[in-house]
Protein backbone atom coordinates (compact mmCIF):
# COMPACT_ATOMS: atom_id res chain seq x y z
CA UNK A 1 0.00 0.00 0.00
CA UNK A 2 2.84 2.30 0.78
CA UNK A 3 4.85 1.92 -2.00
CA UNK A 4 1.06 1.75 -4.34
CA UNK A 5 0.77 5.27 -2.51
CA UNK A 6 4.44 6.25 -3.44
CA UNK A 7 4.11 5.69 -7.10
CA UNK A 8 5.97 2.29 -6.85
CA UNK A 9 5.39 -1.27 -8.46
CA UNK A 10 5.67 -3.50 -5.18
CA UNK A 11 6.49 -6.38 -7.93
CA UNK A 12 9.43 -4.55 -9.45
CA UNK A 13 10.32 -2.10 -6.49
CA UNK A 14 14.04 -3.37 -4.70
CA UNK A 15 13.18 -3.04 -1.29
CA UNK A 16 15.97 -3.89 -0.11
CA UNK A 17 18.26 -1.48 -1.63
CA UNK A 18 19.01 -0.63 1.70
CA UNK A 19 21.08 -3.30 2.50
CA UNK A 20 24.66 -2.86 1.30
CA UNK A 21 26.61 -6.53 2.27
CA UNK A 22 30.27 -4.73 3.29
CA UNK A 23 33.07 -6.40 5.29
CA UNK A 24 32.18 -2.53 6.97
CA UNK A 25 28.84 -3.00 7.72
CA UNK A 26 29.34 -6.37 8.76
CA UNK A 27 32.01 -5.33 11.11
CA UNK A 28 29.43 -2.87 12.86
CA UNK A 29 26.40 -5.29 13.15
CA UNK A 30 28.33 -8.72 14.20
CA UNK A 31 28.62 -7.26 18.07
CA UNK A 32 25.47 -6.62 18.30
CA UNK A 33 24.63 -10.61 18.09
CA UNK A 34 26.12 -12.86 20.50
CA UNK A 35 28.81 -15.73 18.69
CA UNK A 36 28.26 -13.96 15.63
CA UNK A 37 31.40 -13.44 13.58
CA UNK A 38 31.64 -10.75 11.32
CA UNK A 39 31.86 -13.72 8.23
CA UNK A 40 28.20 -14.47 9.53
CA UNK A 41 26.89 -11.23 9.17
CA UNK A 42 28.30 -10.10 6.13
CA UNK A 43 27.32 -13.83 4.88
CA UNK A 44 23.65 -12.96 6.21
CA UNK A 45 23.74 -9.73 4.56
CA UNK A 46 24.18 -11.04 1.33
CA UNK A 47 21.94 -13.97 1.62
CA UNK A 48 18.92 -11.15 2.60
CA UNK A 49 19.84 -9.68 -1.16
CA UNK A 50 19.77 -13.11 -2.68
CA UNK A 51 16.39 -14.27 -1.25
CA UNK A 52 14.85 -10.72 -1.79
CA UNK A 53 15.67 -11.47 -5.46
CA UNK A 54 14.72 -14.74 -5.48
CA UNK A 55 11.17 -13.95 -3.76
CA UNK A 56 11.00 -10.82 -6.38
CA UNK A 57 8.64 -12.08 -8.67
CA UNK A 58 7.04 -9.36 -10.65
CA UNK A 59 6.42 -12.18 -13.66
CA UNK A 60 3.83 -14.03 -13.80
CA UNK A 61 5.43 -16.83 -14.31
CA UNK A 62 8.87 -16.88 -11.67
CA UNK A 63 4.98 -15.88 -9.25
CA UNK A 64 3.84 -19.33 -9.92
CA UNK A 65 7.23 -20.65 -9.89
CA UNK A 66 8.00 -19.33 -6.61
CA UNK A 67 4.63 -19.85 -4.83
CA UNK A 68 4.57 -24.13 -6.07
CA UNK A 69 7.91 -24.08 -4.80
CA UNK A 70 7.26 -23.25 -1.79
CA UNK A 71 3.98 -25.64 -1.81
CA UNK A 72 6.45 -28.72 -2.82
CA UNK A 73 8.27 -28.48 0.03
CA UNK A 74 5.61 -27.62 2.68
CA UNK A 75 6.28 -24.15 3.36
CA UNK A 76 3.70 -22.17 1.58
CA UNK A 77 2.16 -21.20 4.87
CA UNK A 78 4.95 -20.03 6.58
CA UNK A 79 6.37 -18.16 3.14
CA UNK A 80 4.10 -16.90 0.84
CA UNK A 81 3.80 -13.59 2.53
CA UNK A 82 7.40 -12.40 1.97
CA UNK A 83 6.23 -13.00 -2.09
CA UNK A 84 4.87 -9.41 -3.45
CA UNK A 85 0.75 -9.42 -4.35
CA UNK A 86 -0.22 -8.10 -7.62
CA UNK A 87 -3.25 -6.55 -6.14
CA UNK A 88 -3.26 -4.82 -2.60
CA UNK A 89 -4.73 -7.08 0.04
CA UNK A 90 -7.96 -5.31 1.51
CA UNK A 91 -7.05 -6.79 4.56
CA UNK A 92 -3.99 -4.25 5.14
CA UNK A 93 -6.05 -0.59 4.63
CA UNK A 94 -6.80 -0.65 8.24
CA UNK A 95 -3.12 -1.18 9.58
CA UNK A 96 -1.83 0.80 6.73
CA UNK A 97 -3.81 3.69 7.69
CA UNK A 98 -2.81 2.89 11.57
CA UNK A 99 1.14 2.39 10.72
CA UNK A 100 1.09 6.07 8.64
CA UNK A 101 -1.11 7.70 11.42
CA UNK A 102 1.94 6.71 13.86
CA UNK A 103 5.02 7.25 11.49
CA UNK A 104 3.24 11.14 11.43
CA UNK A 105 3.07 11.15 15.32
CA UNK A 106 6.73 10.00 15.47
CA UNK A 107 8.18 12.48 13.36
CA UNK A 108 8.08 15.55 16.04
CA UNK A 109 9.62 13.72 18.64
CA UNK A 110 12.54 11.97 16.20
CA UNK A 111 12.69 15.29 15.27
CA UNK A 112 14.10 16.29 18.91
CA UNK A 113 16.10 13.38 19.71
CA UNK A 114 17.85 14.75 16.18
CA UNK A 115 18.38 18.29 16.73
CA UNK A 116 18.93 17.89 20.58
CA UNK A 117 21.55 15.38 20.63
CA UNK A 118 22.72 15.91 24.20
CA UNK A 119 19.38 14.55 25.38
CA UNK A 120 17.22 11.29 24.99
CA UNK A 121 13.39 11.63 26.14
CA UNK A 122 12.25 8.79 28.08
CA UNK A 123 8.65 9.68 27.89
CA UNK A 124 6.85 13.14 28.57
CA UNK A 125 8.65 14.50 31.91
CA UNK A 126 12.25 12.58 31.98
CA UNK A 127 15.25 13.17 30.53
CA UNK A 128 18.28 11.58 30.90
CA UNK A 129 22.08 13.15 29.87
CA UNK A 130 22.64 10.83 26.47
CA UNK A 131 26.71 11.47 27.01
CA UNK A 132 26.15 10.14 30.68
CA UNK A 133 24.53 7.20 29.03
CA UNK A 134 26.91 6.70 25.93
CA UNK A 135 24.62 7.71 23.67
CA UNK A 136 25.50 10.78 22.59
CA UNK A 137 24.86 11.42 18.96
CA UNK A 138 27.57 13.83 16.59
CA UNK A 139 25.72 16.82 15.48
CA UNK A 140 27.74 16.60 12.00
CA UNK A 141 25.28 13.17 11.36
CA UNK A 142 21.88 14.97 12.51
CA UNK A 143 21.49 17.23 9.63
CA UNK A 144 21.50 13.71 7.37
CA UNK A 145 19.39 11.61 9.69
CA UNK A 146 16.66 14.26 9.58
CA UNK A 147 16.57 14.38 5.95
CA UNK A 148 16.42 10.97 6.10
CA UNK A 149 13.17 10.78 8.20
CA UNK A 150 11.54 12.96 6.46
CA UNK A 151 11.21 11.02 3.20
CA UNK A 152 10.67 7.36 3.57
CA UNK A 153 12.74 4.79 1.75
CA UNK A 154 10.08 4.06 -0.73
CA UNK A 155 11.35 7.66 -2.64
CA UNK A 156 14.56 7.01 -3.04
CA UNK A 157 15.12 7.96 -6.64
CA UNK A 158 18.74 5.95 -6.88
CA UNK A 159 17.44 2.56 -6.80
CA UNK A 160 19.88 1.56 -9.41
CA UNK A 161 22.97 2.64 -8.15
CA UNK A 162 22.25 0.47 -5.17
CA UNK A 163 21.91 -2.93 -7.15
CA UNK A 164 23.91 -5.55 -5.97
CA UNK A 165 25.15 -7.85 -8.18
CA UNK A 166 24.74 -11.34 -8.50
CA UNK A 167 27.91 -12.40 -7.51
CA UNK A 168 27.78 -10.09 -4.56
CA UNK A 169 23.95 -11.61 -3.98
CA UNK A 170 25.85 -15.52 -3.58
CA UNK A 171 26.17 -16.50 0.00
CA UNK A 172 29.72 -18.91 0.78
CA UNK A 173 28.00 -20.67 3.14
CA UNK A 174 25.04 -20.91 1.08
CA UNK A 175 21.14 -21.16 1.89
CA UNK A 176 19.90 -19.25 4.89
CA UNK A 177 16.95 -20.43 5.61
CA UNK A 178 16.76 -23.80 7.78
CA UNK A 179 14.24 -26.26 6.55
Amino acid sequence: MLLRRDGYDPLKFFTASHIHPSEQNAKAIAPFYEGISEQVALDSLKGMISVHRLLQASNPVKRWVVLTGMKVVGKYDMLHGLVADPQPNPKCVESGKRLEELYAQALPLAETLILEPTTIHLGSSEQVDAAQQGKMLFPATTLLVKMCLERSAERDKHEDKNKISAEDGQSVSGGHFKW
